[in-house]
């Protein structure tokens, strides 16, 4: 049986690594436009055939890969169907 030496409580002193200046601040930030634009033309040509993206807005596409005009763009290229019951 393997334990712990001595015990262990919350309030033993803990150091918390110091907060580091870096370029970004959430994973998209850390890659280029170009490489995000790349992959969603990949998503778009090959991806789209078998996996949706009906839950995703257009407009979360703005600013990170899309300019305003360019997702009301991509916006109007598709044809959406409504069933109602």
């Amino acid at each position: 049986m393997i334990g712990l030496e001595s015990s262990v409580s919350a309030s033993d002193p803990v150091v918390h690594p110091s907060p580091l200046p870096w370029s970004h601040s959430r994973w998209v930030d850390a890659l280029d436009h170009a490489s995000i634009r790349r992959g969603y033309e990949v998503y778009k040509q090959v991806c789209s055939a078998c996996h949706s993206m009906k839950n995703v807005a257009y407009r979360n596409l703005i600013g990170v890969s899309h300019t305003e005009a360019q997702a009301k763009a991509e916006a109007e290229e598709i044809q959406v169907f409504f069933i109602y019951f």
